[in-house]
């Protein structure tokens, strides 16, 4: 699943871990990625659907994952949220963060969301 452009998106995909099993990868442009467990993928995307539907007043989500160098932070907006895996970040709209979540739930849509 992909949000956004061809040549600025986010990934979500399918990874192996060889002591950790089933993983799930997001990448975001530029290259950085966090290496997630399926149980740290729930987390993010629901605490992200927490935010979008008002059930949540965080303004920051943090996650440092176990399998991974790089910490995945999302950043809280009127409009939507950046999301960061380490330096790299990206601005998603409420739309993008739908799918993001959706997709990290490994039950998202193929579709395609242009960032803001």
């Amino acid at each position: 699943m992909s949000v956004g452009s061809m040549t600025d998106s986010i990934a979500v995909t399918a990874a192996q871990h060889r002591f950790l099993g089933a993983m799930v990868r997001l990448s975001l442009p530029g290259g950085m990625s966090a290496l997630l467990t399926r149980e740290e993928a729930a987390t993010i995307a629901r605490a992200l659907s927490a935010v979008r539907d008002g059930r949540s007043r965080e303004r920051t989500i943090y996650l440092s994952p176990i399998a991974s160098d790089h910490a995945v932070t999302a950043t809280v907006w009127f409009d939507g949220v950046t999301l960061s895996v380490g330096p790299a970040e990206h601005p998603l709209d409420w739309g993008g963060v739908d799918d993001v979540a959706a997709a990290l739930l490994g039950d998202g849509p193929k579709a395609q969301t242009k960032s803001p």
